[in-house]
């Protein structure tokens, strides 16, 4: 029996929380391997998890900061009770907090970065990825961008880059669709929702509606925002749904104004889901999703007029939304959950 680790900071809603359970569950469907789930703080669960995945809380609070040496201890007792083959952490801050913990124990320790390589750490931690990334057994970037940097940063000669999964899309080309424009981020400043709203308070057919499907500091001031504009009756923010799925096959259009991302799970899902998608094309995501005029269109950043012309164009012409649709088979194919979940494994498997 071969054993992997997973290490992540919780199961909460979140783009490396999501990918994250896609390999554990994946992985635990294949003979010979044995999937442990390690979580670096106590938080609730989101994401399912299958039953024959064994999951271990280690950490020492809910916020490892507080509680570091702790939960790094416990963290170095579990792996060493397991006894894996090799160990996978996400995410920056964590993954510095793995290797460090690891020290000295016999285990091949592969790291992902999931947010853009220009999102950069407070000092201490960009000072100990530069040393400790160095020696891990690898590094997987999301594009083939932030592997150029990663390996500037770093000098690790083991970079693969390797895209998210793709969640279960049970796609169906003959939904009828609604005038909704659709977003799925955090309320943060980074997915810069704001602008988002501004944008669609511009557009020329007031028919259409917006939906803000997320959570977190910003909510308040996205509604008075929303308030501002007149636009309560049009624009709706949602908390994140477990039927995610309905508000992919309901919405017509996909539209994201991030300032920068890793590579966004949430577009990733929208093209799955035959959205014809729209957005900023920031550091490092959309443009390795996006065929711009074949499935979506990018727009240089911060390029708001831009932005709004082409939403007017998608919003006027429905046979231009079904043309740019067409390309969500193959864009399906190529992120297949499993297919991405076996590359995952078999690099750090070293296989």
């Amino acid at each position: 029996m071969r054993r992997v680790c997973l290490v992540v900071a919780s199961l909460r809603k979140g783009g490396s929380e999501r990918v994250i359970s896609e390999l554990a569950n994946n992985w635990s469907k294949i003979d010979n391997i044995e999937v442990h789930l390690i979580l670096l703080t106590r938080q609730k669960r989101y994401y399912r998890i299958n039953e024959n995945v064994k999951v271990h809380d280690v950490g020492a609070g809910k916020s490892v900061a507080a509680k570091t040496i702790k939960t790094a201890l416990n963290l170095r007792r579990k792996i060493k009770r397991i006894n894996p083959e090799s160990v996978l952490s996400f995410n920056e801050i964590y993954n510095n907090l793995t290797l460090i913990s690891l020290i000295g124990v016999r285990v091949k320790i592969f790291v992902s970065d999931r947010n853009s390589p220009d999102n950069r750490l407070p000092w201490p931690h960009e000072v100990l990825r530069k040393i400790l990334y160095r020696n891990c057994s690898g590094v997987i970037a999301q594009t083939s961008k932030a592997a150029e940097v990663l390996k500037s940063l770093t000098n690790n000669p083991n970079i693969a880059v390797i895209p998210n999964p793709l969640i279960n899309v049970n796609f169906n080309s003959e939904i009828n669709r609604k005038k909704i424009i659709l977003n799925i981020g955090r309320n943060v400043r980074q997915k810069n929702q704001a602008t988002l709203i501004e944008i669609f308070n511009r557009i020329e057919d007031k028919t259409w509606k917006l939906k803000i499907l997320g959570e977190g500091p910003l909510r308040s001031e996205l509604s008075e925002l929303v308030r501002s504009y007149g636009l309560e009756d049009r624009v709706q923010l949602m908390d994140f749904t477990s039927e995610i799925s309905e508000e992919y096959q309901s919405a017509s259009i996909f539209a994201m104004t991030s300032l920068y991302e890793g590579l966004p799970n949430a577009l990733m899902e929208a093209l799955a889901f035959g959205l014809p998608s729209i957005a900023f094309n920031c550091n490092y995501g959309p443009s390795d999703l996006i065929k711009d005029g074949i499935n979506g269109f990018l727009i240089d950043e911060h390029e708001i007029d831009e932005f709004v012309e082409k939403l007017n164009l998608l919003t006027g012409d429905a046979d231009l939304r079904t043309r740019l649709q067409c390309y969500s088979d193959e864009f399906r194919l190529s992120y297949n959950g499993v297919t991405i979940s076996d590359r995952f494994l078999k690099y750090v498997l070293c296989d």
